[in-house]
């Protein structure tokens, strides 16, 4: 949603756009890595919000580490992008995620955002132990 996103965005599912019989409005979803999203509600019921961006890589690295996403062996790209995404703060303590070249890892992000604001955490299934018999 960043850049000429909101442009796009707005010209693919705005009301008055010749696209509006494609329905990109329930199909798109924008993500402003510069924003806030809801992550929890507190026991008064208030919302608790956190950065898109923060909330968006912890989301990946806990997938590639639960085994939830396998990657290609040729997908070099993108797995170095992962191992090069850097953990800072500011001078006030807030966390800061960079990378290099983050545009692969951006649309990796987006990706698990959507899915899981479309369908929920993605189920697992558990690993089962391989019964070796020795002869």
């Amino acid at each position: 949603m960043g850049g000429v996103g909101k442009v796009q965005y707005q010209d693919l599912a705005g009301e008055l756009t010749d696209y509006s019989e494609y329905k990109f409005l329930e199909r798109i979803f924008p993500v402003e890595f510069g924003g806030q999203i809801l992550v929890a509600f507190d026991e008064e019921g208030n919302e608790k919000k956190d950065l898109v961006k923060r909330v968006a890589v912890e989301m990946v690295s806990r997938g590639v580490h639960e085994g939830r996403y396998v990657f290609a062996n040729s997908d070099d790209d993108l797995m170095a992008e992962l191992e090069r995404t850097k953990f800072t703060r500011t001078t006030t303590g807030e966390p800061v995620y960079k990378t290099e070249n983050d545009h692969q890892f951006a649309a990796m992000m987006c990706a698990v955002l959507a899915y899981e604001r479309k369908f929920g955490t993605p189920v697992t299934l558990t690993k089962r132990e391989i019964n070796v018999k020795l002869m």
